[in-house]
């Protein structure tokens, strides 16, 4: 049988060594949770500023389209020798087509930017709930490790 202070100085260093060992897997897993974090945060960006280019090109394509509709407009109106109030009508309704194919090209990048952000706020949740889950160490637990070493110590002197 070994001596009662060689088995609660073993018990001690035990405790101590699986609660350094809980803080060490701890640090890790946090330390996993933010660069799976920053990973999702960097690829979030990115489609972000993809989605923002792809918009703007195509809301430029549309302006693009619609002078080259007033200039066929105009072109055709001169040559038909229509002019005033025709024209202008004319030239109003291409300006609205404009307007709507942007107002909605602009809502569907609100939603799509929307979506992005709550797959941030996903992410950041799930950063949140892997720093929860993550190993602490029990500090009151090794204190009862500790204390029960010299209760079985005092007892078995």
């Amino acid at each position: 049988m070994c001596d009662p202070v060689t088995m609660a100085v073993a018990t001690v260093a035990s405790s101590v060594m699986k609660y350094q060992s809980d803080q060490q897997l701890g640090k890790a897993q946090r330390s996993a949770a933010d660069r799976a974090m920053a990973n999702s945060s960097r690829q979030l960006n990115r489609r972000a500023t993809e989605e923002a280019i792809a918009a703007g090109d195509a809301n430029a394509d549309v302006l693009k389209d619609s002078l080259k509709r007033q200039g066929e407009v105009n072109v055709q109106a001169a040559e038909g020798g229509i002019e005033g109030l025709s024209v202008d009508a004319l030239m109003r309704e291409v300006k609205m087509d404009e307007g709507g194919v942007i107002a909605r090209n602009e809502q569907s990048f609100q939603n799509t930017i929307g979506g992005l952000n709550d797959q941030m706020a996903g992410a950041r949740g799930l950063q949140e709930q892997r720093y929860m889950n993550s190993s602490t160490g029990n500090l009151a637990e090794l204190g009862m490790e500790i204390v029960g070493a010299g209760a079985t110590y005092k007892k078995n002197s």
